[in-house]
C-alpha cells in the first residue's frame, strides 16, 4: 500500500467445542506509524475447515499509514473460555446441579491465542508524472462542477460548486484548482460540505469578471493518486460557459440631490453620528 491509503484490516477468531465469552482483547498490538479506527465486530458464522465446522467471528477497523517502510502486527487474542466449576459439595449426583443453580456453574478463564504476523509494506508517492496541481489526494474520484449564475455584468460574482467524491482517504482531498488567468479576480475557496458517509466533499469558488465579453470561465482542475492503479490521474473540467456583460446596473455614482433654494439650514453644529441603516427603501 502507500502513505495515506486506507487499509481494511480483519481479524477472524475460528473455535470449536467450547464455550466463549463475548469479551475479547488485542495485547502487544503495536501500531506506530498507522493511524486506527475502531474495531466493529461482523456478524458471527459457522465456517467448514478441512472437515470440521467452527464458529467464527471476525472484527474489521481501518488503518491508515502515515509513513512508509515495513510494518509487521503480531498481535496477541485474549479471549474467555467458559469453563464448567469444579463441584463444591461432596454429593456426585446433586453436587454439579447445585452449583450450575445457586454458583453459575461456568468461570471465565482468560486465554491468549497468538495471531500470525502480518508483514506491511507501505511506500512513498512517487515523483515520476506528478502534476502540478495534486495537493495529496489519494484515492478514486470523479468531479462535479456547475457555475451560477450563467450571466453576470462585469463586477457581479459567479459562484463554482465543485463536488468531488469516490473511494478514498477524504481528509486528503482539497480543493480544485482554477487555470490561471487575467479575466477573473478570485477568491479563496471555501469548503461548504463533507459527506463521509457518501465519501464525497463540496467546495466553493467565487468568481468576480474584470471586463465583458468572457464566454467561458476558466478551466476547473482536480489531480490525485490512483492507489489501484499506480499513477496520477487529473481531471479538466471546461464544460462551464458563461456571458458577461457591461458594467452592473448596480454599480452607480450615488449622488446627493440639490438643496431646495431659500430653504433655510441649520447651521452645523459638529459631527454628528449616523447609524448605519440596515434597510435603506431605496438608493
Amino acid at each position: 500500500a502507500y502513505v495515506q491509503q486506507p487499509l481494511q484490516l480483519e481479524l477472524s477468531l475460528y473455535w470449536r467445542d467450547l464455550n466463549m465469552d463475548r469479551e475479547v482483547a488485542l495485547n502487544g498490538f503495536d501500531t506506530t506509524g498507522l493511524r486506527m479506527g475502531g474495531w466493529q465486530e461482523l456478524q458471527v458464522s459457522r465456517e467448514a475447515v478441512k472437515g470440521q465446522v467452527y464458529e467464527v467471528r471476525r472484527f474489521r477497523c481501518q488503518a491508515i499509514p502515515l509513513t512508509a517502510g515495513t510494518f509487521t502486527l503480531s498481535p496477541q487474542l485474549r479471549v474467555q473460555v467458559l469453563v464448567r466449576n469444579q463441584s463444591r459439595r461432596g454429593d456426585p449426583v446433586f453436587g454439579g446441579a447445585f452449583d450450575d443453580l445457586f454458583f453459575g456453574g461456568f468461570r471465565a478463564q482468560p486465554t491468549d491465542v497468538n495471531v500470525p504476523p502480518l508483514s506491511l509494506t507501505i511506500r512513498d508517492l512517487p515523483t515520476e508524472g506528478r502534476p502540478p496541481e495534486f495537493n495529496g489526494a489519494i484515492g478514486q474520484y470523479r468531479m462535479e462542477v456547475n457555475r451560477q449564475p450563467a450571466t453576470v455584468a462585469v463586477g457581479e460574482p459567479v459562484t463554482l460548486t465543485a463536488r468531488i467524491s469516490g473511494p478514498g482517504n477524504l481528509d486528503t482531498v482539497s480543493a480544485p484548482v482554477l487555470s490561471p488567468t487575467e479575466d477573473f479576480r478570485r477568491y479563496e475557496p471555501k469548503l461548504t460540505g463533507q459527506d463521509a458517509a457518501s465519501a464525497q466533499k463540496t467546495f466553493e469558488l467565487v468568481l468576480i469578471p474584470k471586463h465583458a465579453g468572457i464566454t467561458n470561465v476558466p478551466p476547473v482542475r482536480f489531480a490525485y493518486f490512483d492507489p489501484v492503479a499506480g499513477r496520477y490521474e487529473r481531471i479538466d473540467y471546461t464544460d462551464l460557459p458563461l456571458r458577461v456583460e457591461g458594467q452592473s446596473a448596480t454599480t452607480r455614482i450615488i449622488q446627493t440631490p440639490e438643496q431646495g433654494a431659500g430653504l433655510a439650514q441649520p447651521a452645523p453644529t459638529g459631527v454628528d453620528i449616523t447609524h448605519i441603516k440596515t434597510a435603506v427603501p431605496r438608493w
